[in-house]
């Protein structure tokens, strides 16, 4: 079985098989940037309101007035 977007690009370019490959390539490579962006601000966003370490100084969101009373979500 194959994605739909390879089908699509299929039709786009039915004689160019290596700028299917090109534009699969970055479609592929774009996802996985957004991918690991969002599960960074994920962890950043979890970690803003723990103390860590022993730390004696507020974390950023809990030293942030703009961020009393909001969760994580």
């Amino acid at each position: 079985m194959q994605a739909p977007f390879d089908l699509w690009l299929r039709k786009v370019f039915p004689n160019s098989p290596h700028k299917r490959v090109t534009l699969n390539f970055i479609l592929n490579y774009a996802s996985f940037l957004v991918l690991v962006a969002h599960y960074s601000v994920c962890v950043w966003l979890f970690l803003g309101d723990k103390y860590l370490l022993g730390d004696e100084i507020d974390p950023w969101q809990i030293a942030n007035d703009d961020f009393h009373g909001l969760n994580n979500y």
